[in-house]
């Protein structure tokens, strides 16, 4: 890998890579905030591929390195892409239902904070 591709964080230039830590969070708050705003737990989320063309556009605003990922198009059939759908799937099925909690908590904090201004 050159020294310029090393430094940069952009998406479209690590398609072939695995996520790193701060996409996983990133999408991970992308996914709690798109059920708090439609008001869903995880047992009615729509499938990844929706999911996915959701959560792209509200990555690209709210991120710079997501910047030029607006639609699934930019980044389908690549590692990043399928890394996307198994941390979805993951999330999905997760046991101890953490994503629904996660949801809760992300609720509750909103609407203290809302409650101090």
């Amino acid at each position: 890998m050159s020294k310029d591709k090393a430094k940069t964080t952009s998406v479209l230039d690590r398609k072939g890579e695995n996520l790193l830590p701060l996409d996983r969070k990133n999408i991970k708050a992308e996914l709690v905030d798109y059920m708090i705003t439609q008001n869903k737990e995880t047992s009615q989320l729509p499938p990844n591929e929706e999911l996915i063309g959701y959560l792209l556009p509200h990555l690209a605003k709210k991120y710079v390195e997501w910047k030029d990922v607006m639609h699934p198009r930019a980044i389908k059939k690549t590692e990043v892409y399928s890394r996307i759908v198994i941390l979805l799937k993951n999330e999905k099925a997760a046991e101890d239902d953490r994503l629904n909690k996660k949801v809760t908590v992300e609720k509750e904090r909103r609407r203290l904070e809302k409650a101090d201004e």
